[in-house]
C-alpha cells in the first residue's frame, strides 16, 4: 500500500481526507511518500512476522528531483526499535507509527510503516505536469518487485467550442489526475501492483480577463478526487477573449497534496503568436478537420525584415519595395532553417516556454484548421471573396453563384496589386491571423503522395479560387515567387 501526503508520516498520521483544504501561500518543496509492505499470511507466526514488516529492502528513487534512499530491517527483532519517538524528521527515510495501538497488542500489519521524504523544489519552477517515482522492494526470500507511480495534474489539449459574442469564446478545459497510477518499472517483474490510498485537491487558475463558465471567477477549487475510484477526468469550460491583450494568458493548475507539481499552458504565446486550441471542424461535404492539440502560430506571414535579422542572408524576395512585406521566393528547406535558427535565437535569450519548445512550419491541416478559426464556409469571411477582402487578383472573385468552381466573370474593377502588401493589412479572422487568404502561398511541413512540398492559401496573384481555406499547391522544393510562410511554436 502506497501513499503520499504533505507531512511527514514519522510525526503524525496521514488524516483522512478533509474536505476543504486551503492551499498554502508559498509553494512547499517537499512531501512525504510512505508504503507498507503486505504478503499472504504463512502458518508459522514468526514466518508472518519477518514476511509481512521485515522486507530485506526498500527504495525510493524519484526521476528528475530529489534524492534516492533506501531502507533495510536486518531481522524482525530490530522492528521493535522503530518508533516514532525514533525517527529523525530531517532524514531522506525512516520508518513511522502506522495506526494506534501498540506491541505486541496492535495488529502487527498495523504496526509500523516506510516513509520517504520527496524533495520537489526541482519542479517548482517548470511546471511541466506529472511526476514519477520508483519503489522497489526485495524479501529475504529474493523476491523483487519495482514500479513506477505518477502523480499530479496534467491539462489535455484545450478545446474551442465556439464564439460567444464579443470578442469571447468558450474554450473546454480537460484536466486528468493522476494520482499513484503504476506501470512496472521491470517488464519482467509478475508482482501485483501497489495499492495507491491518493487523494488530491486542484487549483485552477486562468488568464486574468477569462472566466469560469459555472461561477465567473477566474480561480477555481476543487476535488481532484477522492480516491483512484473516481473517473480520473475533469472537465470544466470557460471564456475568454484572445486579443484581450492579457499580458499573462497561462493557465496553470496546480496539485495541493504536491503543491510543487503543476502544469502550465501558455495561450498567449508570445509577440505576434495566436493560440489555437485543439478540436474538429466538420464541413457540409462530411470531411472533417482534425486538431489534435494545441499550437501557437504566427499572427502574421513572416515578413522580409525578420527573415534577414534571423539568418543574416541577403534577401531572398521577389519583390522588395517594403521589408514589411512577407519574404518570399524561399524554398520549403529554407523555411524549415529559419525556424531552426529562430529556435536557437529564442532559446539562448530565454523566451521560450520551456526547452521542449521549437519553431517549426504548420502541417497543412493545422494551417487549414487555423484558417478556418472554427468556420465551415468556404473563406473564413463566409463563401464569397470579393476584391478588396484579401491582397489576391482580385478581377477574379469567386462566389458559388457564378459557377460550379466559383469563378466569376472578369471584374475589369477589381483590385490587382500585383505584387505583395505589408502583413496585416487586410482583415484577420476570428482567432485574429492574417493574411490567410492572399499575399503570399505559405509552406507547410508535409508533402503529397508523390513527395512535393504542400503550401497552403492564396497570394497575390492567384483567382479567389485558389485562395479558398481548403486550397493546397504542390512544389519542388525550391524559391517560388508569390511563396513565403508563417511559423509555428509547439512542444516537440
Amino acid at each position: 500500500e502506497v501513499g503520499i501526503a504533505p507531512e511527514n508520516p514519522a510525526l503524525s498520521l496521514p488524516q483522512p481526507w478533509p474536505g476543504n483544504w486551503n492551499f498554502p501561500s508559498q509553494v512547499s518543496d517537499e512531501t512525504f511518500v510512505w508504503l507498507r509492505v503486505k504478503h499472504p499470511e504463512p502458518t508459522v507466526k514468526n514466518e508472518f512476522i519477518k514476511r509481512r514488516l521485515a522486507p530485506k529492502t526498500v527504495g525510493f528513487y524519484p526521476l528528475g528531483s530529489g534524492r534516492s534512499a533506501e531502507l533495510s530491517t536486518p531481522n524482525q527483532d530490530s522492528i521493535k526499535q522503530l518508533l516514532p519517538a525514533n525517527a529523525t524528521p530531517n532524514s531522506a527515510g525512516g520508518f513511522a507509527l502506522y495506526a494506534h495501538g501498540s506491541w505486541p497488542t496492535a495488529d502487527p500489519d498495523d504496526w509500523f510503516k516506510y516513509w520517504f521524504r520527496w524533495d520537489t523544489s526541482g519542479y517548482r519552477a517548470l511546471s511541466e505536469g506529472p511526476r514519477d517515482f520508483q519503489l522497489s522492494s526485495e524479501t529475504y526470500q529474493g523476491e523483487r518487485s519495482s514500479w513506477l507511480i505518477r502523480w499530479g495534474p496534467q491539462i489535455l489539449p484545450i478545446q474551442w467550442k465556439g464564439s460567444v459574442g464579443n470578442g469571447d469564446h468558450l474554450y473546454e478545459l480537460v484536466v486528468r489526475a493522476w494520482l499513484g497510477e503504476t506501470r512496472r518499472a521491470d517488464p519482467y517483474d509478475v508482482s501485483k501492483a501497489p495499492w495507491m490510498t491518493g487523494h488530491d485537491f486542484y487549483r485552477y487558475e486562468l488568464p486574468e480577463r477569462a472566466r469560469w463558465m459555472k461561477s465567473g471567477s477566474r480561480i477555481l477549487e476543487e476535488n481532484a478526487y477522492l480516491d483512484q475510484s473516481q473517473a480520473p477526468i475533469r472537465t470544466n469550460r470557460f471564456f475568454w477573449n484572445p486579443g484581450s491583450g492579457d499580458v499573462n494568458a497561462k493557465i496553470n493548475v496546480r496539485s495541493r497534496v504536491v503543491p510543487a507539481i503543476a502544469h502550465e499552458v501558455d495561450m498567449g504565446c508570445g509577440p505576434n503568436l495566436v493560440y489555437i486550441p485543439a478540436g474538429t471542424v466538420t464541413l457540409p461535404t462530411g470531411r472533417q478537420v482534425i486538431n489534435g492539440g494545441g499550437f501557437c502560430i504566427g499572427k502574421y506571414e513572416v515578413t522580409q525584415a525578420e527573415y534577414l535579422a534571423v539568418t543574416g542572408q541577403n534577401n531572398p524576395s521577389s519583390q522588395t519595395g517594403d521589408l514589411n512585406w512577407p519574404v518570399d521566393n524561399v524554398s520549403a528547406s529554407w523555411a524549415e532553417g529559419y525556424c531552426r535558427l529562430l529556435t536557437t535565437r529564442e532559446r539562448d535569450a530565454g523566451r521560450l516556454p520551456s526547452e521542449r519548445h521549437r519553431y517549426r512550419l504548420p502541417t497543412s491541416t493545422e494551417w487549414e484548421y487555423a484558417c478556418r478559426a472554427g468556420t465551415t464556409t468556404i473563406f473564413h469571411y463566409g463563401d464569397v471573396l470579393r476584391s478588396g477582402m484579401e491582397n489576391f487578383n482580385g478581377t477574379k472573385e469567386y462566389d458559388p453563384s457564378c459557377g460550379p468552381r466559383g469563378n466569376c466573370p472578369i471584374n475589369p474593377l477589381g483590385i490587382y496589386l500585383k505584387r505583395p502588401t505589408v502583413v496585416g493589412s487586410y482583415t484577420a479572422n476570428a482567432w485574429g491571423l492574417y493574411d490567410m487568404h492572399g499575399n503570399v502561398h505559405e509552406w507547410c511541413s508535409d508533402r503529397n503522395g508523390l513527395g512535393w512540398h504542400i503550401a497552403s492559401g492564396g497570394n497575390w496573384a492567384v483567382s479567389g479560387d485558389e485562395c479558398r481555406s481548403e486550397s493546397q499547391r504542390f512544389f519542388y522544393d525550391h524559391g517560388r515567387p508569390g511563396t513565403g510562410f508563417r511559423v509555428v511554436l509547439s512542444e516537440w
